[in-house]
């Protein structure tokens, strides 16, 4: 999937972004890479992108349309992920011996950041000591049943007072 930041949801004022010169600096060098893939596509790449966006956004509602009422799924594609000491946690090389990208892609919370769907990502528990998130997708426009599902899910298990305290 093409990595685009787009400023304006409006199609006339989709355009890639890049940081101002004095502020590269302080971009990860991931990001960075992110924007300089973004602004060298063309357009087709791009609205290849969009079509992509579409798929996923019809593989989310045709789920809705068979009659559930959440996607329940992990928030990640891997355990033992520990953050990085310079806030720039990166993904594992590769998943079930199959190679990943490092950056996003090993997540499944990207998937829902444009489809317009409320995701809360929820404790679930511990796999070798390190905390593994699940995250309840819910129907557009339907928040207040999404976090009511978050909420019984912590009332359910609460994880805050069982947290390891050593890694």
């Amino acid at each position: 999937m093409p990595s685009v930041i787009r400023v304006v949801p409006s199609p006339p004022s989709r355009v890639p972004w890049t940081a101002p010169e004095p502020h590269a600096g302080k971009l990860n060098p991931q990001f960075r890479a992110m924007l300089e893939r973004a602004a060298a596509m063309n357009v087709m790449q791009y609205k290849h992108g969009e079509f992509l966006e579409i798929a996923v956004n019809d593989a989310v509602e045709a789920v809705f349309a068979q009659g559930f009422d959440y996607i329940v799924c992990p928030t990640v594609t891997t355990v033992s992920v520990p953050n990085a000491t310079d806030r720039n946690t990166m993904g594992p090389a590769s998943v079930n011996g199959v190679p990943t990208e490092r950056t996003i892609r090993w997540t499944m919370t990207y998937p829902f950041n444009f489809t317009g769907h409320l995701v809360v990502s929820v404790p679930a528990g511990f796999a070798g000591k390190m905390p593994v998130g699940m995250q309840i997708v819910g129907r557009r426009f339907a928040d207040v049943d999404v976090l009511n599902a978050a909420l019984a899910v912590e009332n359910h298990q609460p994880l805050h007072s069982h947290y390891p305290r050593e890694f």
